[in-house]
């Protein structure tokens, strides 16, 4: 390096130094020191801290990054020039400008030091791109839309101080906008302020404390707050909601009909019966014929009283089970319908629990102007027993209870439990397998309306039957 190119960057290095504080100064920076001998190249070296040396005259200490430090000739600088900033430093547009300049006077003055001076000049000029400039209106807004999308890319979604957050969106969004702030070294208080909500999370997280709506409480005080709000908001919904209504008929206005008129014609021909074994004996004498009348009379009218006992009769009641609550079923009601959460995969719902809440909550249709004749549903109730269930359907006729009994069978097949027998009876008395099966089907067409209500998704299936539970499992 010639004699004149060392004087234009001692110069330039005398110029730096004249920014330093009583002959000191701490910051990073790169120092170019004139090799000891004549013609060799320069050396760069990055230093974090310079000062004066300990009593000797004419020399400087150098701090450089990795912690060692040099004690050298002051005369041996040919140049000092800032390093680009990190850590958030911040720097304004002149002191960049100034900065490539001094890197390219240096690369001019030491071509041994072009590559690695360039690549300070290239980090340089793209921040400068970054930094506004008040003197160049158009250049101002370009750099303010570069630094609102960079923002925009860091930061999808504004912080909301209602939502709460995970430690691992918290900590990706923390990081996201530290590297932002490197980026944009010039805006970091901007930045910081875009971080600090977001930190102020993350230290509370830390803190073991949970937000609820926007205020950070403890974890007692948050259960406590969300059972009170939970509790409310499920009483409001349940007093709002209303099951569908179910079938108004226990048995219906066509087998009323039937059977009144399958009475009425056995009490006529019982009647006769007995009327002509009466003129039988009196009139002709015919004790024979009169008798054989009579019996038949007699017959067909004690099944006609029998038959009309045992549909009147009450059966024998099912054993109560203290332990059944509506709440359960309420509860169930309350996640699927009210918060909208998915069916669970595998249910249990006892038969007490079951019948407690049809109890309060089932609704009969209103009959219609034209069903005169029928008999309508007052109450349900389900028994469930290993394999099997018992189904009541209580009505009233003339004043008096009508209890319409059902009971399913089922077996274990490759598909799971399927129906193996469905029996019924009105009273006590046994049901013909017709009416049987057309009453529970029309019972079961009720039961898939409520299961519609709960949001049970479509292939739910009844899996097992135990004693006073069953489980349904959903796909």
């Amino acid at each position: 390096m010639s004699r004149v190119a060392c004087r234009l960057l001692r110069a330039a290095a005398v110029a730096f130094a004249g920014l330093m504080a009583a002959g000191a100064w701490a910051g990073p920076a790169w120092v170019i020191l004139e090799d000891k001998k004549p013609d060799g190249p320069p050396e760069l070296i990055r230093i974090v801290k310079e000062q004066k040396g300990d009593g000797t005259k004419g020399k400087v200490l150098l701090q450089e990054a990795d912690g060692k430090s040099q004690e050298v000739e002051e005369s041996r600088i040919l140049a000092r020039i800032p390093a680009y900033p990190e850590g958030g430093a911040k720097v304004d547009r002149q002191e960049a400008v100034r900065t490539i300049s001094l890197l390219l006077e240096a690369k001019s003055k030491a071509p041994a030091l072009e590559k690695v001076l360039q690549e300070q000049v290239e980090q340089w000029k793209s921040l400068i791109d970054k930094l506004p400039n008040a003197e160049d209106p158009e250049a101002l807004t370009q750099a303010e839309e570069g630094f609102a999308r960079a923002v925009a890319q860091a930061m999808p979604q504004p912080h909301d101080p209602m939502a709460s957050y995970t430690m691992e969106q918290l900590g990706s969004q923390i990081s996201a906008l530290e590297k932002l702030k490197k980026e944009f070294s010039s805006r970091s208080g901007e930045i910081q302020q875009l971080i600090d909500p977001w930190e102020i999370e993350a230290r509370f997280l830390k803190e073991g404390k949970r937000k609820f709506e926007g205020r950070w409480l403890s974890p007692e005080e948050w259960e406590r707050e969300r059972g009170a709000r939970e509790g409310a908001a499920r009483e409001a919904f349940l007093k709002t909601i209303h099951p569908p209504d179910v079938s108004p008929a226990l048995i219906g206005q066509g087998t009323v009909l039937a059977t009144l008129a399958a009475g009425a014609a056995g009490l006529f021909f019982g009647i006769s019966f007995l009327f002509h074994g009466v003129l039988e004996m009196m009139r002709r004498r015919a004790w024979w014929k009169g008798t054989a009348w009579l019996a038949s009379g007699l017959l067909v009218v004690g099944l006609i009283g029998r038959a009309t006992g045992l549909l009147l009769a009450i059966p024998e009641p099912w054993e109560p089970d203290p332990r059944g609550h509506d709440k359960n079923v309420e509860n169930l009601l309350w996640n699927t319908v009210g918060q909208k959460q998915p069916f669970p995969r595998e249910i249990q719902i006892a038969d007490e629990d079951l019948n407690s809440w049809w109890a309060q909550k089932l609704h009969p249709r209103p009959l219609s102007v034209l069903e005169i004749l029928v008999v309508g549903v007052e109450s349900w109730r389900v028994q469930f027993f290993d394999g099997g269930l018992r189904l009541e359907r209580v009505g009233k006729l003339l004043g008096r209870p009508l209890v319409l009994r059902h009971m399913m069978s089922l077996r274990r097949t490759e598909k799971g439990e399927e129906v193996y027998r469905v029996e019924g009876s009105l009273g006590k008395m046994p049901l013909p397998p017709a009416v049987v099966l057309r009453s529970w089907g029309e019972w079961m067409e009720d039961v898939a309306k409520l299961s519609d209500f709960f949001h049970a998704p479509k292939g739910t299936r009844l899996e097992r039957l135990e004693k006073g539970v069953a489980v349904f499992s959903a796909p």
